[in-house]
């Protein structure tokens, strides 16, 4: 989820991306294998943060790099707060039924990611289709357009228990090239369906 959100946003030399929530930091991870300028990542729960170093072999060494901020904040304080332009945003995937997981759902959430973006940026939304009933799955989706009229959706697929559904959206159209992931090398669009 990280390499295809790295390669909607076209990720170059000196970028600046934001992920939300971490968990393992296997998403964020992905960012490690980019020349990006800047990586912050967002928590809600710090004693996350402090595990990061037991997950070094799918997160890169997130936790001891350089050119990486950690913090341990509500993500959508964090956005409200954060004056800095990213030129990616990942949302990594929340479980809906979690103590205000809802509320990084809602139009007003995606307005504020929205105005945080460079011109250019890319916000990518990851949904966790197997936890998300229909008519959660519609209204999230229906937020996020009204907000990202030209936004795109991909089919992941871990297996067929957890698929995964990424939204993509940005300021300005967004061209999806499948092409361009192909020849990245992963993943393979066996793996992906365009919607």
């Amino acid at each position: 989820m990280g390499h295809l959100s790295l390669l909607w946003s076209g990720a170059s030399e000196g970028d600046r991306a934001l992920f939300l929530g971490l968990g393992t930091g296997a998403t964020a991870g992905a960012g490690m294998a980019w020349p990006l300028g800047e990586l912050i990542g967002v928590e809600l729960i710090p004693e996350v943060l402090d595990m990061l170093g037991h997950f070094e072999a799918i997160n890169g060494g997130l936790a001891n790099a350089s050119h990486v901020q950690l913090h341990a904040a509500d993500a959508r304080r964090f956005v409200r707060a954060d004056a800095r332009r990213h030129d990616l945003i990942v949302a990594d995937l929340f479980h809906p039924a979690r103590d205000g997981a809802g509320s990084l759902y809602a139009r007003e959430h995606f307005e504020a990611i929205r105005e945080r973006l460079a011109h250019n940026g890319v916000f990518v939304q990851w949904l966790p289709l197997h936890q998300l009933d229909w008519t959660c799955l519609r209204v999230i989706v229906r937020s996020y357009i009204e907000v990202f009229p030209e936004a795109h959706a991909i089919l992941a697929l871990y297996n067929a228990e957890t698929p995964a559904l990424g939204l993509v959206g940005g300021v300005e159209p967004i061209t999806l090239e499948l092409a361009a992931i192909e020849a990245a090398g992963t993943p393979t669009t066996d793996e992906l369906v365009v919607v």
